[in-house]
């Protein structure tokens, strides 16, 4: 019972796809299912690669063998863990007894419509909730919908479904001793929790940091520190919000070639992630690798470039069709001057600064930067933007301009405060409703280190930049000033083989990523074991939430792979190969 976006049953078995004209619909759809994958999910796969490709014209050649799609390889011991061979890890072990597995209620006839770039097509549902409780309820428990039983177990609360949605967008997802502890809050604490963590105590990562060694003129260096604040700090929607600042505010590290530069406006970031946005722009415009990035350091009067200002209006603030090329040309007039020295510092040489009166959205003077800006956040366009790009980095795309103007007017009553907008966000219906639930593509960097922190693994992170890069994400490197598009744009044919590939070295690496308990040779204790196996991971990983169809294929293998007499090894690898078709299953891409 869920969601499906069906083909026409006229639609031929061969077709012209990403994968070529002579490629085997019906072939690939059998593979799909013996990797756990459901036809729906399959077929949006797809069309999410038919997309891009044809947006791209053309298919990337991968520089990696790919893994067979069949269940062997699932089970066969992977020689790629030595990509991460730097790393070490600490193992996480299943729990003794069974975990509940829980299935989200039926989606109504009126539910919206799942955005194009949902892969699995099914948008299982936390139940909808008031938007702001009162304050003596706001740690109940919200009426829990009626689950559909499947033979795995009773259900995992509806609460806690909602707190694993929350801390996957406002973080990088939570292990199950995370949950248990934010479940015992309640869900408006621990927004409040998340909001406000400068009141959190984050030495722990502080001193991880400390103990290892960063050459900051490295790029990889760079990102590995990074991908380790994302993993392991108790301030995750901080370190949410600065991959959500350098995707929209970008500088990019091939024109700065600066990265102590671009590690400076990282950090600019972190420390303004929830301030008010006006003061973070205005900040923004004076930083020195923004500057160079889009020329305004050659912007002098006489001869105006318009890069920054055009942009500043388009991308940072008020989106296309809300100014005028007459706008570009006096706002760039207005920042002349604003420049680096020869040590790329800021400097505001007022030589170079164009002291003639420039008429900007109706209004005239002798505007400098920070009197266009204050300009700009006049207009209702500003007052929506920033709102409509939080909401879909947070919630899901394209929503109602309605739903945009009660947030844009929040933003302004609170003066331009980023808290105050993510915390209305976040207790908004629209953000706990059937669409917004697994309705985002995760990106590279939200796939790995959500995987990472979602199974409580240990890592020092090494290799794990360059497995993103395959994967088309390099962090302080986005591909233009747009950042990167999101959606369906993650999901290529490469692109999904190096997927696929990072949660095979996760599954297999033995001994050093994800040990699993010996189960005994004893048919039952076996097929406890797989069970437990099973169960466990559908609930870390996928909230307890698989379609019947799905969850049978899973069972089925289970009860297939225990047989009498099997060895102690042969029933771990049987086990890792659970935990590869969960990882690579389409549900686990789906934020």
């Amino acid at each position: 019972m869920e969601t499906r976006r069906a083909k026409p049953s006229t639609t031929p078995e061969r077709q012209p796809t990403p994968f070529g004209r002579n490629f085997d619909r019906r072939q690939f759809l059998i593979h799909a299912a013996v990797l756990g994958l459901s036809t729906a999910g399959a077929l949006a796969f797809l069309e999410a690669c038919t997309q891009v490709d044809t947006q791209k014209g053309a298919i990337p050649t991968s520089t990696t063998t790919p893994q067979p799609n069949t269940m062997a390889s699932a089970m066969a011991q992977s020689d790629s863990a030595a990509a991460f061979s730097a790393t070490t890890m600490v193992p996480l072990e299943p729990p003794a007894e069974p975990s509940p597995v829980y299935q989200m209620p039926v989606m109504s006839a009126d539910a919206p419509t799942p955005t194009s770039e949902s892969l699995a097509t099914r948008l299982a549902p936390p139940a909808a909730s008031p938007p702001r409780p009162p304050a003596a309820t706001a740690n109940a428990q919200q009426p829990s919908p009626t689950p559909v039983t499947s033979s795995a177990s009773s259900a995992v609360s509806p609460l806690r479904v909602q707190l694993a949605h929350l801390l996957r967008r406002a973080g990088f997802g939570a292990t199950q001793t995370e949950l248990n502890q934010f479940e015992k809050m309640g869900y408006q604490a621990t927004v409040d929790y998340l909001l406000d963590y400068d009141k959190v105590d984050d030495s722990e990562l502080a001193n991880r940091i400390a103990a290892d060694k960063f050459d900051m003129t490295r790029l990889r260096d760079m990102q590995r520190l990074w991908l380790i604040k994302m993993m392991y700090t108790k301030r995750p929607l901080q370190e949410r919000m600065v991959l959500f600042w350098h995707g929209l505010l970008t500088s990019a590290g091939q024109k700065v070639n600066q990265y102590n530069l671009l590690q400076n406006q990282n950090e600019l970031f972190r420390q303004n992630a929830l301030g008010n946005f006006d003061a973070l722009v205005k900040k923004v415009s004076r930083d020195p690798a923004m500057l160079i990035y889009l020329d305004n350091r050659v912007n002098r009067r006489g001869a105006a470039n318009e890069n920054y200002a055009r942009e500043l209006m388009e991308l940072f603030t008020m989106g296309v069709g809300n100014y005028t090329e007459i706008d570009i040309r006096e706002s760039a007039r207005a920042f002349t001057g604003w420049t680096v020295n020869q040590n790329f510092q800021f400097v505001d040489n007022i030589l170079q600064h164009d002291t003639g009166n420039k008429t900007f959205m109706g209004k005239t003077g002798n505007f400098n930067g920070d009197h266009m800006i204050d300009i700009i956040f006049q207009q209702r366009a500003t007052a929506r933007y920033l709102p409509s790009r939080l909401f879909q980095f947070l919630a899901y795309r394209n929503p109602d301009s309605k739903v945009i103007d009660r947030l844009a007017d929040v933003f302004v009553t609170s003066k331009f405060s980023v808290r105050a907008l993510v915390r209305e966000i976040l207790l908004s219906p629209e953000f706990r409703s059937p669409q917004a639930y697994r309705a985002i593509i995760r990106s590279p960097v939200d796939f790995v280190v959500s995987t990472f922190r979602t199974m409580g693994l240990e890592t020092d992170a090494a290799g794990l930049a360059a497995a993103m890069s395959r994967m088309n994400q390099d962090l302080f490197d986005p591909p233009n000033v747009a950042g990167w598009p999101g959606g369906p744009s993650w999901l290529t044919s490469n692109t999904l083989i190096e997927r696929l590939n990072f949660v095979n070295r996760i599954a297999n690496a033995r001994g050093s990523i994800v040990v699993f308990p010996p189960s005994g040779n004893a048919r039952a204790g076996m097929l406890t074991a797989l069970q437990q196996t099973m169960d466990f991971y559908i609930t870390v990983l996928l909230d307890g939430n698989v379609p019947p169809d799905e969850w049978k294929v899973l069972q089925t293998y289970a009860d297939r792979i225990a047989v009498a007499g099997a060895t102690q090894q042969i029933v771990e690898i049987r086990q890792r190969s659970l935990v590869y078709l969960l990882l690579g299953s389409p549900d686990f891409e789906l934020s």
